[in-house]
């Protein structure tokens, strides 16, 4: 049921996108956390900064986790919506993990 309407064509993209931003968010936060663990070890235990790490690290963490969440998700719905339109999953655009 390969479709050329133009309402179902562009929600199509718009959730490509969305995956692509959730994709790099997940990206960000990873990095981050890396910065703020690289922070941590590099300062006194128990100093401001080692407290304040720690708790960017976790955010950081819990950010990326609930990015890496809603990603699979996405890539699990849009797979469907994909067959469904005969349209290219997620995964052959290029922008899967």
């Amino acid at each position: 049921m390969k479709t050329n309407n133009p309402t179902v064509l562009a929600a199509w993209k718009s959730v490509s996108r969305a995956h692509g931003t959730a994709n790099l968010a997940y990206s960000c936060f990873t990095d981050l956390g890396a910065l703020f663990q690289a922070i941590a070890d590099s300062s006194n235990e128990g100093s401001q900064a080692h407290k304040l790490a720690n708790i960017g690290g976790y955010l950081a963490s819990d950010w990326a986790s609930t990015h890496d969440s809603e990603r699979e998700e996405m890539e699990r719905h849009f797979a469907v919506l994909s067959a469904a339109l005969e349209m290219p999953s997620i995964n052959n655009e290029g922008s899967g993990k």
